[in-house]
């Protein structure tokens, strides 16, 4: 309504400021005499100078209220405030591996504290961080707590081909964990096995670890739309005996499977 309000007052003053500049200039180049004699009551109305002189004070008035009120509006200032993004989250669930049972019983008795190991149940099959030593003099023990080395095998490799040629190409990412160079080195030979039937793997989004990562993972961006080829890469690692797990990343582009090579599986202790 404040609108409509003030388009008519303006409508209102230029009609007003059109009558009385006709006015004057009919009355300057002395027309009033014509007008008086063929129209007298337009030359009564013409001719009323308080009138017309109500009129202007009437016109002044109007515009100086509009421009007092623009004026004295308050004036909006609006603030945009932008938060920054969050760094992506990486959910992962890590299987809790049981403690084995000890198969060999050593105790200790007699003089000089002699170790007698008792009965081995099985034989013992020598891991990243052990040490055996049975007998003999002088003996030392440098252990290596280091895992072993993943290689890709001929079987591997044979494996994922074989199971992937029927479904390449489809979005595929192959990514290690950066600075790990054993990681680095079996992505690699994962991404080579991959060309091989016929994939192109593309290059990984970049990601902040918030947590140490173990084995092979598939990653999707959502369980609820898994994108083409996923199940099948997951069929072509179970075939080629290759351990894996499963995870959601709402940080990686949809539409694409993630091959995440974290760390060895076998954690020093």
């Amino acid at each position: 309504m404040g609108i409509i309000a003030t388009i008519l007052l303006w409508i209102l003053g230029a009609c007003l400021a059109l009558y009385l500049i006709i006015a004057e200039f009919i009355d300057t180049i002395g027309r009033l005499e014509i007008i008086e004699k063929r129209w007298p009551r337009v030359w009564r109305v013409m001719n009323n100078r308080p009138f017309r002189l109500v009129l202007l004070v009437f016109l002044v008035l109007l515009v100086a209220k509009d421009v007092s009120e623009k004026i004295r509006a308050p004036q909006i200032q609006m603030r945009v405030t932008v938060q920054a993004p969050l760094p992506p989250i990486v959910h992962m669930d890590q299987a809790v591996v049981p403690k084995s049972k000890a198969l060999v019983k050593i105790e200790q008795n007699g003089n000089g504290n002699q170790a007698n190991p008792g009965t081995i149940l099985t034989p013992i099959n020598q891991g990243p961080c052990s040490v055996v030593q049975n007998g003999g003099s002088g003996n030392s023990a440098s252990p290596i707590c280091a895992p072993p080395e993943r290689i890709l095998s001929k079987f591997e490799k044979d494996q994922i081909v074989l199971n992937l040629r029927s479904s390449c190409p489809f979005p595929v990412a192959v990514r290690p964990i950066t600075g790990n160079a054993e990681s680095m080195k079996y992505a690699d030979e994962l991404m080579e096995a991959l060309r091989f039937a016929g994939c192109t793997p593309q290059r990984p989004r970049f990601l902040i670890d918030t947590a140490a990562s173990y084995g092979v993972i598939i990653a999707v961006h959502d369980f609820n739309n898994v994108p083409s080829g996923a199940d099948t890469l997951e069929s072509a690692l179970t075939a080629a005996h290759i351990t894996w797990s499963k995870m959601e990343v709402d940080s990686i582009e949809p539409g694409v499977t993630y091959i995440m090579v974290g760390l060895n599986n076998s954690k020093p202790h």
